[in-house]
Protein backbone atom coordinates (compact mmCIF):
# COMPACT_ATOMS: atom_id res chain seq x y z
CA UNK A 1 0.00 0.00 0.00
CA UNK A 2 2.91 2.36 0.61
CA UNK A 3 3.44 3.45 -3.02
CA UNK A 4 0.14 2.36 -4.61
CA UNK A 5 -1.51 5.78 -4.41
CA UNK A 6 1.42 7.39 -6.24
CA UNK A 7 1.32 4.72 -8.95
CA UNK A 8 -2.44 5.17 -9.41
CA UNK A 9 -2.10 8.96 -9.45
CA UNK A 10 0.35 8.69 -12.35
CA UNK A 11 -2.25 6.71 -14.31
CA UNK A 12 -5.09 9.05 -13.40
CA UNK A 13 -3.01 11.97 -14.70
CA UNK A 14 -2.61 10.53 -18.21
CA UNK A 15 -3.52 13.10 -20.84
CA UNK A 16 -4.89 10.42 -23.18
CA UNK A 17 -7.78 8.55 -21.52
CA UNK A 18 -8.04 5.61 -23.93
CA UNK A 19 -7.22 2.90 -21.41
CA UNK A 20 -8.72 0.76 -18.68
CA UNK A 21 -6.96 -0.22 -15.45
CA UNK A 22 -7.37 -3.82 -14.26
CA UNK A 23 -6.11 -4.50 -10.75
CA UNK A 24 -5.54 -8.01 -9.40
CA UNK A 25 -5.18 -7.91 -5.62
CA UNK A 26 -3.10 -10.98 -4.69
CA UNK A 27 -4.92 -11.50 -1.34
CA UNK A 28 -2.92 -8.64 0.15
CA UNK A 29 -2.99 -8.12 3.91
CA UNK A 30 -2.94 -4.36 3.31
CA UNK A 31 -6.00 -2.15 2.59
CA UNK A 32 -5.47 -1.80 -1.15
CA UNK A 33 -9.18 -1.61 -1.92
CA UNK A 34 -9.57 1.58 0.13
CA UNK A 35 -6.85 3.32 -1.88
CA UNK A 36 -8.18 2.10 -5.22
CA UNK A 37 -11.74 3.25 -4.39
CA UNK A 38 -10.57 6.87 -4.37
CA UNK A 39 -9.67 6.63 -8.09
CA UNK A 40 -12.80 4.99 -9.50
CA UNK A 41 -14.37 8.35 -10.44
CA UNK A 42 -11.23 9.58 -12.16
CA UNK A 43 -10.61 6.65 -14.53
CA UNK A 44 -12.00 3.31 -15.65
CA UNK A 45 -10.84 0.88 -12.94
CA UNK A 46 -11.79 -2.80 -12.62
CA UNK A 47 -10.68 -4.14 -9.24
CA UNK A 48 -10.60 -7.84 -8.36
CA UNK A 49 -9.47 -9.22 -5.03
CA UNK A 50 -8.37 -12.85 -5.24
CA UNK A 51 -9.12 -15.15 -2.31
CA UNK A 52 -5.71 -16.81 -2.31
CA UNK A 53 -2.20 -15.48 -2.64
CA UNK A 54 -0.59 -16.88 -5.78
CA UNK A 55 2.41 -14.60 -6.27
CA UNK A 56 4.14 -16.10 -3.24
CA UNK A 57 4.45 -19.42 -5.04
CA UNK A 58 4.30 -18.41 -8.73
CA UNK A 59 4.47 -14.75 -9.62
CA UNK A 60 4.11 -15.52 -13.34
CA UNK A 61 0.87 -17.41 -12.61
CA UNK A 62 -0.44 -14.33 -10.82
CA UNK A 63 0.52 -12.15 -13.78
CA UNK A 64 -1.40 -14.49 -16.05
CA UNK A 65 -4.56 -14.42 -13.94
CA UNK A 66 -4.38 -10.61 -13.83
CA UNK A 67 -4.12 -10.43 -17.61
CA UNK A 68 -7.04 -12.89 -17.83
CA UNK A 69 -9.19 -10.22 -16.12
CA UNK A 70 -8.86 -8.03 -19.19
CA UNK A 71 -11.21 -8.19 -22.15
CA UNK A 72 -10.48 -7.66 -25.83
CA UNK A 73 -7.98 -4.81 -25.54
CA UNK A 74 -5.33 -5.35 -28.25
CA UNK A 75 -2.46 -3.99 -26.09
CA UNK A 76 -1.39 -4.88 -22.54
CA UNK A 77 0.79 -2.93 -20.13
CA UNK A 78 1.73 -5.01 -17.08
CA UNK A 79 2.35 -2.14 -14.69
CA UNK A 80 3.38 -2.32 -11.05
CA UNK A 81 1.97 -1.10 -7.76
CA UNK A 82 4.98 1.08 -6.90
CA UNK A 83 6.20 2.58 -10.18
CA UNK A 84 5.30 5.85 -11.91
CA UNK A 85 4.37 6.70 -15.52
CA UNK A 86 4.86 10.19 -16.96
CA UNK A 87 1.53 11.82 -17.83
CA UNK A 88 2.12 11.64 -21.61
CA UNK A 89 2.92 7.89 -21.74
CA UNK A 90 -0.43 6.73 -23.11
CA UNK A 91 -0.57 9.58 -25.63
CA UNK A 92 2.94 8.77 -26.89
CA UNK A 93 2.05 5.08 -27.18
CA UNK A 94 -0.99 5.81 -29.36
CA UNK A 95 0.98 8.22 -31.51
CA UNK A 96 3.56 5.53 -32.23
CA UNK A 97 1.20 2.62 -32.91
CA UNK A 98 -0.90 4.88 -35.11
CA UNK A 99 2.03 5.28 -37.46
CA UNK A 100 1.81 3.13 -40.59
CA UNK A 101 5.52 2.28 -40.18
CA UNK A 102 4.83 0.59 -36.83
CA UNK A 103 1.72 -1.41 -37.74
CA UNK A 104 3.45 -4.79 -37.36
CA UNK A 105 5.33 -4.27 -34.09
CA UNK A 106 4.36 -6.42 -31.08
CA UNK A 107 6.68 -5.12 -28.34
CA UNK A 108 7.22 -1.51 -27.35
CA UNK A 109 8.99 0.12 -24.42
CA UNK A 110 9.47 3.46 -22.73
CA UNK A 111 12.76 4.86 -21.54
CA UNK A 112 13.39 3.95 -17.92
CA UNK A 113 14.51 5.95 -14.90
CA UNK A 114 15.31 4.58 -11.47
CA UNK A 115 13.86 6.16 -8.32
CA UNK A 116 14.28 5.33 -4.65
CA UNK A 117 11.64 4.71 -2.01
CA UNK A 118 11.22 8.50 -1.64
CA UNK A 119 10.60 8.94 -5.40
CA UNK A 120 13.95 10.63 -5.94
CA UNK A 121 15.82 9.84 -9.15
CA UNK A 122 19.00 7.87 -8.51
CA UNK A 123 21.97 6.90 -10.71
CA UNK A 124 20.78 7.10 -14.34
CA UNK A 125 20.77 4.23 -16.79
CA UNK A 126 21.73 4.37 -20.44
CA UNK A 127 18.71 4.91 -22.70
CA UNK A 128 17.37 2.22 -25.01
CA UNK A 129 18.02 2.70 -28.74
CA UNK A 130 15.01 3.76 -30.86
CA UNK A 131 14.65 0.24 -32.27
CA UNK A 132 16.43 -3.06 -31.73
CA UNK A 133 16.44 -6.43 -33.46
CA UNK A 134 15.99 -9.58 -31.40
CA UNK A 135 19.65 -10.50 -31.88
CA UNK A 136 20.87 -7.07 -30.77
CA UNK A 137 18.47 -7.18 -27.83
CA UNK A 138 19.93 -10.55 -26.76
CA UNK A 139 23.42 -9.09 -26.86
CA UNK A 140 22.37 -6.07 -24.80
CA UNK A 141 20.71 -8.21 -22.13
CA UNK A 142 23.92 -10.21 -21.71
CA UNK A 143 26.60 -7.55 -22.02
CA UNK A 144 25.33 -3.97 -21.66
CA UNK A 145 25.64 -3.28 -17.93
CA UNK A 146 24.75 0.40 -18.38
CA UNK A 147 21.20 -0.37 -19.49
CA UNK A 148 18.35 -1.83 -17.47
CA UNK A 149 15.43 -3.92 -18.72
CA UNK A 150 12.39 -4.41 -16.50
CA UNK A 151 8.80 -5.50 -17.00
CA UNK A 152 7.05 -2.22 -16.29
CA UNK A 153 8.37 -0.12 -19.18
CA UNK A 154 7.11 -2.57 -21.82
CA UNK A 155 3.78 -2.72 -23.68
CA UNK A 156 2.98 -5.82 -25.73
CA UNK A 157 0.24 -6.90 -28.10
CA UNK A 158 -2.35 -9.43 -27.05
CA UNK A 159 -1.68 -11.35 -30.25
CA UNK A 160 1.96 -12.02 -29.32
CA UNK A 161 1.00 -12.84 -25.73
CA UNK A 162 -1.48 -15.46 -26.96
CA UNK A 163 0.85 -16.78 -29.66
CA UNK A 164 3.71 -17.33 -27.19
CA UNK A 165 1.54 -18.70 -24.38
CA UNK A 166 2.28 -15.84 -22.00
CA UNK A 167 5.36 -15.27 -19.86
CA UNK A 168 8.30 -17.62 -19.51
CA UNK A 169 8.13 -19.04 -15.99
CA UNK A 170 11.21 -18.96 -13.75
CA UNK A 171 11.31 -19.03 -9.92
CA UNK A 172 9.80 -15.83 -8.48
CA UNK A 173 9.67 -14.52 -12.08
CA UNK A 174 13.40 -13.67 -11.88
CA UNK A 175 14.59 -13.15 -15.50
CA UNK A 176 11.09 -14.12 -16.71
CA UNK A 177 10.64 -10.65 -18.18
CA UNK A 178 13.97 -10.80 -20.05
CA UNK A 179 13.18 -14.17 -21.64
CA UNK A 180 9.63 -13.14 -22.45
CA UNK A 181 10.65 -9.87 -24.13
CA UNK A 182 13.04 -11.81 -26.34
CA UNK A 183 10.20 -14.13 -27.42
CA UNK A 184 7.79 -11.23 -27.90
CA UNK A 185 10.35 -9.31 -29.99
CA UNK A 186 10.28 -11.96 -32.72
CA UNK A 187 10.22 -11.30 -35.63
CA UNK A 188 9.84 -7.51 -35.60
CA UNK A 189 12.26 -6.51 -32.84
CA UNK A 190 11.40 -3.96 -30.16
CA UNK A 191 10.53 -0.29 -30.66
CA UNK A 192 11.17 2.47 -28.11
CA UNK A 193 8.39 5.01 -27.57
CA UNK A 194 9.99 8.47 -27.71
CA UNK A 195 9.39 11.16 -25.14
CA UNK A 196 7.81 10.33 -21.77
CA UNK A 197 9.44 7.89 -19.36
CA UNK A 198 8.63 5.31 -16.70
CA UNK A 199 10.07 5.55 -13.20
CA UNK A 200 11.03 2.15 -11.76
CA UNK A 201 11.27 2.06 -7.98
CA UNK A 202 14.24 0.43 -6.26
CA UNK A 203 13.66 -0.30 -2.59
CA UNK A 204 14.50 -2.78 0.15
CA UNK A 205 11.26 -4.77 -0.17
CA UNK A 206 11.63 -5.38 -3.91
CA UNK A 207 12.44 -8.81 -5.31
CA UNK A 208 14.97 -7.41 -7.77
CA UNK A 209 16.94 -5.13 -5.47
CA UNK A 210 16.07 -5.96 -1.88
CA UNK A 211 15.57 -9.71 -1.62
CA UNK A 212 18.61 -11.27 -3.29
CA UNK A 213 19.71 -12.57 0.12
CA UNK A 214 16.37 -13.95 1.31
CA UNK A 215 15.56 -15.39 -2.14
CA UNK A 216 19.09 -16.64 -2.70
CA UNK A 217 18.20 -20.16 -3.85
CA UNK A 218 15.52 -18.83 -6.21
CA UNK A 219 17.99 -16.35 -7.73
CA UNK A 220 20.60 -19.04 -8.33
CA UNK A 221 18.07 -21.45 -9.80
CA UNK A 222 16.53 -18.76 -12.01
CA UNK A 223 19.93 -17.65 -13.35
CA UNK A 224 20.77 -21.23 -14.34
CA UNK A 225 17.36 -21.85 -15.91
CA UNK A 226 17.50 -18.55 -17.78
CA UNK A 227 20.88 -19.34 -19.32
CA UNK A 228 19.78 -22.84 -20.31
CA UNK A 229 16.64 -21.31 -21.84
CA UNK A 230 18.79 -18.79 -23.76
CA UNK A 231 20.99 -21.57 -25.09
CA UNK A 232 17.95 -23.37 -26.55
CA UNK A 233 16.49 -20.07 -27.80
CA UNK A 234 19.75 -19.21 -29.58
CA UNK A 235 20.00 -22.61 -31.26
CA UNK A 236 16.58 -22.05 -32.86
CA UNK A 237 18.00 -19.14 -34.85
CA UNK A 238 20.85 -18.66 -37.28
CA UNK A 239 24.43 -19.23 -36.01
CA UNK A 240 24.98 -15.55 -35.18
CA UNK A 241 22.60 -15.88 -32.20
CA UNK A 242 24.67 -18.73 -30.77
CA UNK A 243 27.81 -16.63 -31.13
CA UNK A 244 26.18 -13.75 -29.24
CA UNK A 245 25.09 -16.15 -26.48
CA UNK A 246 28.50 -17.81 -26.14
CA UNK A 247 30.33 -14.48 -26.05
CA UNK A 248 28.08 -12.82 -23.51
CA UNK A 249 26.42 -15.59 -21.52
CA UNK A 250 29.37 -16.67 -19.40
CA UNK A 251 30.28 -13.15 -18.31
CA UNK A 252 26.61 -12.46 -17.57
CA UNK A 253 26.62 -15.52 -15.30
CA UNK A 254 29.79 -14.37 -13.55
CA UNK A 255 28.33 -10.91 -12.90
CA UNK A 256 25.15 -12.44 -11.51
CA UNK A 257 27.02 -14.81 -9.19
CA UNK A 258 29.41 -12.13 -7.96
CA UNK A 259 26.55 -10.08 -6.51
CA UNK A 260 25.74 -12.59 -3.77
CA UNK A 261 26.75 -11.77 -0.22
CA UNK A 262 28.04 -13.80 1.47
CA UNK A 263 29.87 -15.37 -1.46
CA UNK A 264 28.88 -18.73 -2.86
CA UNK A 265 29.09 -21.75 -0.60
CA UNK A 266 30.98 -24.84 -1.84
CA UNK A 267 27.67 -26.50 -2.79
CA UNK A 268 26.47 -23.39 -4.66
CA UNK A 269 29.81 -23.02 -6.43
CA UNK A 270 29.67 -26.67 -7.49
CA UNK A 271 26.17 -26.21 -8.92
CA UNK A 272 27.24 -23.03 -10.74
CA UNK A 273 30.33 -24.78 -12.10
CA UNK A 274 28.13 -27.45 -13.69
CA UNK A 275 26.11 -24.77 -15.50
CA UNK A 276 29.29 -23.03 -16.69
CA UNK A 277 30.73 -26.32 -17.95
CA UNK A 278 27.54 -27.50 -19.66
CA UNK A 279 26.85 -24.24 -21.47
CA UNK A 280 30.25 -22.65 -22.00
CA UNK A 281 32.81 -25.44 -21.56
CA UNK A 282 34.36 -23.59 -18.61
CA UNK A 283 35.97 -25.50 -15.74
CA UNK A 284 35.56 -24.78 -11.99
CA UNK A 285 39.00 -23.15 -11.67
CA UNK A 286 38.32 -20.56 -14.35
CA UNK A 287 34.88 -19.82 -12.94
CA UNK A 288 36.37 -19.21 -9.50
CA UNK A 289 39.09 -16.93 -10.93
CA UNK A 290 36.54 -14.96 -12.99
CA UNK A 291 34.41 -14.48 -9.87
CA UNK A 292 37.41 -13.12 -7.99
CA UNK A 293 38.26 -10.76 -10.85
CA UNK A 294 34.66 -9.55 -11.09
CA UNK A 295 34.60 -8.69 -7.39
CA UNK A 296 37.82 -6.70 -7.80
CA UNK A 297 36.32 -4.84 -10.78
CA UNK A 298 33.17 -4.08 -8.80
CA UNK A 299 35.16 -2.68 -5.86
CA UNK A 300 37.27 -0.51 -8.15
CA UNK A 301 34.17 0.77 -9.94
CA UNK A 302 32.57 1.62 -6.60
CA UNK A 303 35.66 3.52 -5.45
CA UNK A 304 35.99 5.40 -8.75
Amino acid sequence: ARHLEEAMESLANQTDRRFRVYIGDDASLEPLGDIIATFTRRMDVRYTRFDTNLGGTSLVAHWHRCIALSQSEPWIWLFSDDDIADSECVAAFYELVGSAMESSVDLLRFQLDRIDEFSQRTRPWKDHPPRETTEAFLGALLTDTRRAVRAQEHIFSRRVFDRCGGFVNFPRAIYSDHATWLRFSEPYGVRTIPGPRVKWRSHAAGTTTGQRGTNRSAWLEAAALYLRWLEVFSRRHDPSFAIVFKRGGFHFFVRALSQFRPTLSPAERSSAAKVAHDLFGVGPRRLYLELQLQRVRSRLKHVL
